[in-house]
């Protein structure tokens, strides 16, 4: 009778062992950190772009400066709400200047609301691929980690066009 109580005790022994060990390495924690820190300042920023009313407000440059500093970080923004009219809500160039110059139509506010939907769309899926992945962590740090770090290659490898 001592043998299955020693061999219970040297299996609860390992199954303790290995539920200790479940945990992420340091290394596999420092990376999703990073993972999630950059995940949500993504999102914040995707958020941003759905205040349309900020977005005009920064295309128009309302935020000028004669301090250099200021004027720079402004003129950031303007470039930046430029470029997200153009690429995010498919304004064309004519219809960004209308919104430039305070000259916003019925089609331009159509544009605008169509972009946002796409936006708060693009922000969902974010999220939900976020949370899935948060969980997926919890569950096995580093096979998450692996296919964090396979997918960031393959998109470098994208970028760079190989």
């Amino acid at each position: 009778m001592t043998i299955p109580c020693a061999a219970l005790t040297v299996c609860c022994c390992c199954l303790a062992g290995c539920a200790m060990r479940s945990g992420p390495s340091k290394t596999e924690q420092a990376y999703f950190e990073t993972y999630s820190n950059e995940t949500r300042q993504a999102i914040d920023w995707w958020k941003q772009q759905v205040d349309t009313t900020r977005l005009v407000r920064e295309a128009r440059g309302a935020a000028r400066s004669t301090q250099t500093a200021i004027a720079k970080d402004a003129t950031a923004k303007h470039d930046e709400a430029l470029q997200t009219l153009r690429h995010e809500y498919g304004l064309t160039v004519d219809e960004i200047q209308a919104v430039v110059n305070g000259q916003i139509n019925r089609k331009i506010e159509e544009e605008l609301a169509k972009g946002r939907k796409k936006l708060e769309v693009r922000i969902d899926r974010l999220e939900k691929t976020f949370s899935r992945t948060c969980k997926d962590f919890e569950k096995n740090p580093k096979g998450t980690v692996d296919e964090l770090k396979r997918a960031e290659n393959n998109f470098e490898k994208y970028l760079k066009g190989e």
